[in-house]
């Protein structure tokens, strides 16, 4: 998170972005914390996506697909 927002000012960004991107990366990091370990390329709207271009800040219908086959 401190490197969020270091990176953020670095960049200029809005208090909002920096918000967006930390919301994103908390929501991807417990996410993977329960399980879900790898990142993909294949789902650009998936918070598992590797290369985000914007922040997620919602979980995906594939996400929610998968988090539902693992626990169910």
């Amino acid at each position: 998170i401190v490197y969020l927002k270091e990176q953020g000012v670095n960049n200029k960004w809005s208090n909002s972005r920096i918000e967006k991107e930390m919301r994103c990366t908390l929501r991807e990091e417990i996410t993977q914390s329960l399980g879900f370990v790898n990142d993909s390329y294949s789902y650009p709207m998936s918070i598992f996506q590797e290369s985000k271009y914007i922040p997620i800040t919602e979980f995906a219908d594939i996400d929610k697909e998968i988090i539902k086959r693992l626990y169910n």
